[in-house]
């Protein structure tokens, strides 16, 4: 991986709420839904965040099933939070999700 101390990543408004986040030849686009004053152009930065947080730990999951030689084809974390109650995190892998929180 590379060191993040090399990584140049761009911020910018480009209007209203929405924000976009370049670094080498990808963007990401930001908003906010339309009921919360955005166009929903894209994920919020909490939304974009956690799928951030899942990835990471889905290719560390990747990494981890590869060198035991375990099934990963058609994994998949949900992450599930109801407004004022405590989020779940599953992992799946098949029939049957493993509740991770």
């Amino acid at each position: 991986m590379k060191d993040l101390a090399e990584m140049t990543l761009t911020i910018r408004n480009i209007g209203g709420l929405k924000f976009s986040a370049q670094t080498r030849k990808h963007e990401v686009i930001f908003d906010q839904p339309q009921e919360e004053g955005g166009e929903d152009r894209g994920m919020t930065s909490v939304e974009l965040f956690i799928a951030s947080l899942g990835a990471c730990i889905g290719t560390y999951i990747v990494w981890f099933c590869e060198r035991y030689k375990i099934a990963h084809t058609h994994m998949r974390m949900i992450f599930h939070k109801i407004p004022h109650e405590r989020g779940d995190f599953t992992v799946d892998r098949g029939p049957t999700p493993t509740r991770v929180l």
